[in-house]
């Protein structure tokens, strides 16, 4: 049986077009022309994806958690803004926890790893938050170099393999 979406975290939602600063550590979800950003407390706000969201994205003392960092990365990166370390991404985690399962999408994730149901207009940041706090400390016992060596500094080099392009004659 699905456990029903009120058992999952309940969190409101400020749209906002000016944000205030943001220090420790932020989960991030870039939708569409906007971006939610949550410190894990408090209202989620959901911001015009511009350089409003620059100063935090950019700051190296704010720990970024993002599912599918290669896509926001991509998705920031063709609005002209970056995203540097230090960040995390779930999605990573799984697909080095569990690299037979077919599909990683957060739904999927949450279901399988807590038994909770996601509503598809639900904001997905608090989703994101523990999923992260789920499969971390599971990542740094069983596979901290691959992903700290490997997946998480691949990422940006898929996003800059994906806007470059190839030529072929």
């Amino acid at each position: 049986e699905y456990l029903p979406p009120e058992v999952g975290p309940i969190i409101d939602v400020a749209q906002t077009e000016t944000l205030s600063s943001i220090d420790g550590r932020v989960v991030l979800d870039a939708r569409g022309d906007r971006v939610s950003l949550w410190t894990g407390e408090g209202s989620v706000w959901s911001v015009p994806l511009d350089e409003r969201v620059s100063a935090i994205l950019s700051n190296p003392n704010v720990h970024k958690v993002a599912f599918d960092l290669k896509e926001v990365m991509l998705k920031l990166r063709r609005r002209g803004l970056d995203i540097t370390p230090p960040y995390d991404d779930p999605i990573l985690m799984s697909y080095l926890l569990f690299p037979n399962r077919g599909k990683y999408e957060l739904t999927d994730l949450v279901f399988d790893l807590m038994g909770q149901t996601v509503a598809p207009d639900e904001e997905r940041t608090p989703w994101i938050d523990r999923l992260m706090k789920e499969l971390s400390a599971r990542v740094e016992q069983e596979t901290p170099k691959p992903y700290h060596e490997i997946e998480l500094p691949l990422s940006p080099v898929l996003v800059e393999m994906e806007m470059a392009g190839i030529r072929i004659d």
